[in-house]
This record gives C-alpha cells, structure tokens and sequence, in this order.
C-alpha cells in the first residue's frame, strides 16, 4: 500500500539526530516468534517505510504487540539498532555506545572514544592494574581473550592515544571500519556470548552441579 508522502520526525541512524522522515510505504503483514517453550507463532503487523529527507537513508518500522506500544510506529527493524549488551556493566554499555553514536559523525572522535570503551573494560575486569596496557595484558595472561584480540586491542589503545595528541594522526573510514568490527568481537567475547550461554544453559535445564554429566 502506498502512502500519502506523510511526514514525521524520528531518529535517523546516518544523521544521529531526529529528523523528518517521509513516509514511502505502509504495509500489512505479520512477524514470527517463539514463546519460552520453543514454540513459534505469528502475530499481526504494520511494517512503515521512510526515508529520511536530509540524507535519504531508508528505514523500516515494525508495530505490532511486541514492539512498543507507545510509538505510532512501532519500532526499528531496518537499519538495526543497538541494543543492551547482556553481561555487560552499565560503564562497559555507555562508553561502547557513545562510541557508537559518533562513529558516523567524527572518525578521530570514534577512535577516542573507542579507547574509552577499552578503559572501562579494564576497570570492570582488572580494577587493580594500573594502566591500559597492563589490564590488556592481565586478560591475556589470565587466558580471557584470547592474543589476536589482546594485540588488536593494543592497537586500538595506541590509535585512541595518537588520535588524542597528534592533530596531524590520519584516520580515514576503514580504520574506523576495522576498530568496530574488533571491537564487536570483544564485546561479545567478553559478555554477550557468556551471558547467552547462561541463558542457553537455563532453558536447557542444567544446573551448574550437573554440568559435569553432560559429556
């Protein structure tokens, strides 16, 4: 169904800030999902198309029961937006996602930033060391990353550093490409994939006194 060129201001995830969005399309569908028993169903839904009028990224919005309630449209689907990262500290999640959030404003910005981000993993894990390095080094050592991440974390850190104090330093868009994609990597190494493995172990059952039957 095609729309009536409607307009509405919403976040665009290119421009970082809210801004007008024309809408191209609005149609009827459904979404999958799966209840806590694995058991999976269909529910009713509205998927919107927009375009945003100041760089002219495309985006799409789903409603329906599962999305929030308190939009007219619901929630973003497409481009993915970021969520909260299970295991992670309230620190570790603000600093990731500031970083983030300016990774398509500032390039020199983001590789600041994504220092940050490194600091306040090394608080979380190693609140003893004494400096970055060291705390990068203390989670090698103690086997919780493995050396390839240890060593593309240490680039970050000495990237971040330059970006600091060399006005001159150059950063282009793939470095920025590259320190998120690592950066990704130790997030989820880190938290979201030993959180999910909890939340793997819960739905299956096992208990951690149990854990050694399962051979």
């Amino acid at each position: 169904m095609t729309s009536d060129s409607k307009k509405t201001f919403l976040p665009c995830s290119r421009c970082n800030i809210a801004t007008i969005q024309t809408v191209l399309c609005v149609a009827d569908s459904d979404v999958e999902y799966m209840d806590a028993d694995g058991h999976s169903g269909i529910e009713p839904a509205t998927y919107t198309l927009f375009r945003c009028d100041g760089c002219t990224r495309i985006s799409i919005y789903i409603h329906s029961a599962f999305n929030n309630p308190q939009s007219e449209f619901g929630e973003q689907a497409f481009p993915k937006t970021l969520n909260d990262i299970r295991g992670a500290p309230t620190t570790v999640q603000q600093a990731y996602f500031q970083a983030k959030y300016i990774k398509n404003t500032s390039q020199v910005a983001y590789a600041i930033l994504a220092r940050r981000v490194l600091d306040a993993i090394a608080q979380d894990k190693c609140p003893g060391e004494r400096n970055l390095a060291q705390a990068l080094q203390t989670l090698a050592i103690r086997g919780e990353i493995p050396s390839f991440l240890a060593d593309a974390m240490k680039h970050i850190r000495l990237f971040g550093n330059a970006a600091a104090h060399d006005a001159a330093f150059p950063i282009n868009g793939i470095h920025v490409e590259m320190i998120d994609s690592f950066l990704e990597i130790l997030i989820t190494h880190l938290y979201v994939a030993p959180a999910a493995l909890q939340e793997f172990k819960l739905f299956l059952g096992i208990a951690k006194e149990n854990e050694s039957d399962i051979q």
